[in-house]
């Protein structure tokens, strides 16, 4: 069951607008008829279940949210295509806030970061699991910045 999700960009767009659902339009080629089929399934998905979208540094936001990881609770922080574009120093911020929210984590406060961002390495981006308090990484997958194709990564259950 899903407890809450919140998220934060310097700049929000506002689906439920028609300003807002133009201005994400416009960032889609007109010949790309799937994500724009894509983008348009999302923007109804985003009103019909909307998620409060506050303006906000990802690295101070990220501090305030995980000051506290409640009982009984897994949270979750989720970033997408968008690691490139911090700073050094936002980059460092929210990787400290993370590590003092992980090292706070327990079996009843657990927390996970599941991330989707480029590896400089082969151009492709990676869908990255990793889980606190276990320990575990897991690579769950690759694909192109704008998610397809994908590949699944085979992971046996254990």
């Amino acid at each position: 069951m899903l407890d809450s999700r919140a998220g934060c960009d310097t700049h929000p767009v506002d689906v439920t607008t028609t300003a807002g659902q133009l201005r994400l339009s416009s960032y889609v080629w007109a010949d790309m008829v799937a994500r724009m089929q894509r983008l348009r399934a999302a923007i109804r998905l985003a009103q019909t279940d909307p998620v409060a979208v506050e303006r906000a540094d990802g690295s101070e936001w990220l501090e305030r949210q995980l000051a506290k990881l409640p009982e009984g609770v897994l949270t979750v922080v989720w970033h997408s295509v968008m690691w490139q574009y911090a700073s050094p120093a936002q980059r460092e911020r929210g990787r400290a806030a993370l590590a003092d929210a992980a090292a706070r984590a327990s079996e009843s406060s657990p927390l996970g970061l599941l991330v989707f961002e480029p590896r400089r390495s082969n151009g492709t981006f990676e869908l990255l699991l990793k889980l606190w308090p276990l320990g575990l990484s897991v690579r769950l997958g690759h694909g192109w910045g704008h998610g397809l194709p994908f590949t699944w990564a085979e992971q046996p259950w254990s």
